[in-house]
């Protein structure tokens, strides 16, 4: 079983979902949120930020960040 969009599920509501059989989980819309969210943090604490490698990085952090996070929560 494959829980497509799993993006606004609570945390609890994915480790359940896997509990009960589902095997696939996808969450590229819930790392591209993260993603973005980083982007526009680093672009708002500088005004004249252009380099993309300044506020790129931090943004690949974050989603790293975020599927360890996710990895960890559903590896039960």
């Amino acid at each position: 079983m494959v829980l497509h969009g799993s993006s606004g599920v609570p945390d609890d509501g994915l480790v359940a979902a896997v509990a009960h059989g589902i095997v696939k989980i996808n969450i590229a819309t819930r790392v591209n949120q993260v993603m973005t969210a980083a982007v526009r943090d680093e672009l708002n604490s500088d005004e004249g930020l252009a380099d993309p490698r300044k506020y790129l990085a931090p943004a690949r952090e974050a989603m790293t960040g975020e599927i360890e996070r996710l990895l960890r929560l559903l590896d039960r």
